[in-house]
């Protein structure tokens, strides 16, 4: 099992403590004490054999999410998860040396992120009007934040293969962190006042519920049910048209359904590409009915895309 500390009162890996789990998990590899490697080894051991309970939970379920890339990787729990993104796309043939430097430029990457990320923390929550405004502004800057990463516009390191291996397991894992809290806030925040409206809590909160919603692939039935939430709001004139369109989509092709209203993309052959739709003749009038552009969005920009 890993250490105890670094967790908080419900269980959450807190990001040194992660940090720390995989420098362990390095300096226990190559170490010449044979008490250590076998340390590492029962390690190592251990997050695989965890790795195995979350595949075969996500086999047990019926339909298993539609845009989720490994939804078991999101079944796994952080600490395993982030032990086996650092060292499974690793070769047994690695050097210690070559094994440090490419963990050190993974690492200075994701601390720069940090720190961007809490800046943002701090002026998104300073300007939050009431305690729930001000926990969604919080969770939607870390959202952001490391899914501006997973999109990979902050990695400069393409030509180190081994980096860049590292880089986009623990991102990805990361991002299952993410979207276990966005659920976990939002599950709360709906059970207790519905869906929150910019009346009550400000425009912001009211986007970045969606936003946080929106980002919680791994549980389309939660999708679902803040969808009911959403689309009540509107009917009373007390939410957005255009956020009811996009959580749609989501919901529609989470459940291997087309979508509707054109807000959802996928990378093919290094261009994006609209999803399936379900009636393409009609979809210039929805859009227009619901707040849309005209131009869907990916189709005016003419960058290429790297595989999602």
């Amino acid at each position: 099992m890993p250490p105890e500390q670094g967790f908080d009162e419900v269980g959450r890996i807190k990001t040194d403590a992660a940090t720390a789990l995989m420098f362990d998990y390095g300096r226990l590899r190559f170490s010449a004490r044979p008490a250590e490697q076998q340390a590492g080894g029962d390690l190592i051991r251990w997050a695989q054999d965890q790795k195995a309970q979350a595949a075969a939970l996500a086999r047990s379920q019926p339909g298993a999410p539609f845009q989720h890339s490994d939804f078991a990787e999101c079944l796994l729990d952080a600490p395993a998860a982030f032990i086996l993104a650092w060292n499974e796309p690793l070769s047994p043939t690695i050097s210690p040396a070559e094994f440090a430097s490419a963990r050190d430029l993974v690492l200075s990457t994701l601390r720069e992120v940090e720190t961007g990320i809490k800046v943002e923390v701090q002026q998104r929550v300073a300007a939050a009007p009431t305690d729930l405004a001000r926990r969604l502004a919080e969770q939607a800057a870390i959202d952001q934040g490391w899914m501006g990463m997973l999109a990979y516009s902050r990695w400069s390191h393409d030509d180190n293969e081994l980096a860049t291996a590292i880089y986009l397991r623990v991102v990805e894992v990361k991002k299952c962190d993410v979207e276990r809290r966005n659920r976990a806030l939002m599950s709360e925040i709906m059970d207790r006042v519905g869906w929150p409206t910019a009346n009550a809590h400000g425009a912001e909160a009211a986007s970045d519920a969606w936003l946080l919603v929106q980002h919680v692939d791994m549980d389309p039935a939660f999708q679902a049910r803040a969808l009911a939430l959403l689309g009540a709001a509107v009917q009373r004139g007390e939410a957005d048209k255009r956020d009811y369109a996009y959580l749609f989509d989501r919901v529609a092709l989470g459940g291997g359904r087309p979508q509707r209203f054109g807000t959802q993309f996928w990378c093919r052959d290094g261009r994006m590409q609209l999803k399936p739709v379900e009636a393409p003749e009609r979809l210039a009038q929805l859009r227009r009915e619901y707040g849309l552009p005209e131009k869907m969005e990916y189709e005016l920009s003419e960058k290429k895309c790297k595989g999602w």
